[in-house]
């Protein structure tokens, strides 16, 4: 299936597949909502920014920032923050903390994309969210306010929809007296599902644990070491993951003979604190351990687009193949994927419910959803959710 473009706000979003879920499944989805707003009744609230606020695209000009979930700590500020450019559209703001005129003119020049105002935050003492910075600057405020005031209403357009995107628009909401939507869900929910544990313990709900890699949640040092000992008698490697960290950049990967070589767990315990702290985990927990997977054969990913539920329902885009190196599988680039059709038409079926349930649960934007291939060949291979 390969259908008509579709446009909410400046995503252009096409639906590639169609997947019909049983009623049992849809069923089943909405069960695990209910046991989850019950147990979770504020996680898609967003009362605090105020009434003016709230998820949701609506036409007016848009203020875009590609604020991620850490602050920003060098490389380049082009691949990162500036990709906002290519999504913004003439008479839109953009939100830069570093901009670089020679690709805002190309943008502007070579790739016709407009004339857009960008719009940079005083420096700040350390490294801080875009959102934050344009919170602490009166002026910048001021500016975006009178610019939203004049529309009528503005649409934030950020790369992950944190909670310093959220304040920031809450702000603009009540110094302009105008509506304000977040191209994005609801901070609580995006911070809930881009936690590793979070996710993990839910899919496996929804799923299955065969849909997973052998998980658990650690709490303490002493609990690490005796989950990676343990994890480490009966299989070649095991991975640390922080649960909030994006891909590759939380992953630590131990060689189960090198565990194995510590005779007590509290010389283990004591290993795993210098080696984390070493690289600047000094508090990881709570956190995953995890076997981690030799026999993978692809790593594919699902990205769709989740509308308002009034909208319909959520729009499969497309399975890549992602390609990652090294020891810690560091994410270089994707490909439309080659995938058997029969393995794409599983990931899209599991895949749907998981964007259904979160649907369910408030969310709103692009999603994307990242699988391990694991198996002696395609033919016999399992697919784990990951993150």
């Amino acid at each position: 299936m390969n259908g008509a473009t579709l446009h909410f706000g400046p995503h252009p979003v096409i639906p590639r597949f169609a997947c019909r879920l049983s009623d049992a499944s849809v069923a089943a989805v909405e069960a695990l909502a209910e046991t989850i707003l019950a147990s979770e009744p504020q996680i898609a609230s967003t009362e605090a920014f105020g009434k003016g606020v709230t998820s949701g695209l609506a036409g007016f000009p848009a203020l875009h920032l590609h604020d991620v979930d850490r602050p920003y700590q060098g490389g380049s500020p082009v691949m990162r923050e500036h990709r906002a450019l290519l999504l913004a559209r003439a008479g839109d703001l953009v939100l830069l903390g570093r901009p670089s005129e020679d690709f805002v003119t190309y943008c502007r020049e070579d790739l016709g994309l407009g004339r857009v105002e960008v719009l940079c935050p005083r420096p700040s003492p350390r490294p801080r969210h875009l959102g934050l910075r344009a919170l602490q600057d009166p002026g910048l405020c001021r500016r975006i306010e009178r610019i939203a005031a004049i529309a009528g209403g503005l649409d934030v357009v950020p790369y992950q929809a944190t909670g310093g995107v959220w304040a920031l628009a809450g702000r603009i909401a009540r110094r302009a007296g105008v509506p304000v939507r977040v191209g994005g869900p609801p901070p609580r929910l995006c911070a809930a599902v881009n936690n590793k544990i979070w996710f993990t313990t839910r899919v496996s709900r929804l799923l299955g644990k065969r849909h997973l890699p052998p998980t658990t949640s650690v709490s303490g040092w002493a609990h690490l070491a005796h989950t990676i000992r343990r994890l480490a008698r009966t299989h070649g490697k095991v991975g640390i993951k922080l649960p909030s960290a994006a891909g590759s950049a939380g992953n630590l990967v131990l060689d189960a003979p090198d565990v194995c070589a510590f005779p007590s767990l509290a010389g283990l315990r004591d290993h795993l604190v210098e080696v984390l702290t070493g690289v600047g985990w000094t508090e990881p927990f709570p956190t995953l351990v995890s076997v981690w997977e030799e026999s993978v054969l692809r790593s594919p990913s699902l990205q769709g687009w989740i509308p308002h539920p009034h909208s319909g329902a959520p729009i499969l885009e497309g399975v890549f193949d992602q390609t990652v190196t090294g020891s810690r599988g560091h994410f270089v680039g994707c490909t439309p994927t080659t995938l058997p059709m029969d393995i794409q038409e599983q990931i899209l079926e599991e895949g749907a419910r998981i964007f259904l349930l979160f649907q369910k649960l408030g969310w709103y934007g692009r999603c994307s959803l990242d699988t391990i291939l694991v198996g002696a060949g395609l033919a016999d291979a399992r697919i784990h959710w990951v993150e």
